[in-house]
């Protein structure tokens, strides 16, 4: 295994510590791997698939992008939301 030392450029970014050591320090986060911080609620989901403005009128007032607003009408995302 390659280890990089502390004279390495990356020992020098890392700080090397055990599970154990790093115990309390750990946060755990709900949202699975491959999500973001969760920015909108199951309300604001309905209204925005209720919403008949621009995409990015829309987008603009909830602080998301204009995709995230036509993956989010087309049930792509947030497809547990009804």
């Amino acid at each position: 295994m390659n280890v990089p030392t502390v004279d390495s450029p990356i020992g020098r970014l890392v700080d090397w510590a055990t599970l154990a050591e790093r115990g309390a320090s750990l946060v755990f986060s709900t949202h699975t791997p491959n999500s973001r911080q969760q920015r909108l609620t199951a309300v604001q989901v309905r209204a925005i698939r209720a919403d008949s403005r621009h995409r990015e009128v829309v987008a603009r007032e909830y602080g998301i992008g204009a995709q995230q607003v036509s993956r989010i009408k087309s049930g792509e995302a947030w497809e547990n939301v009804r």
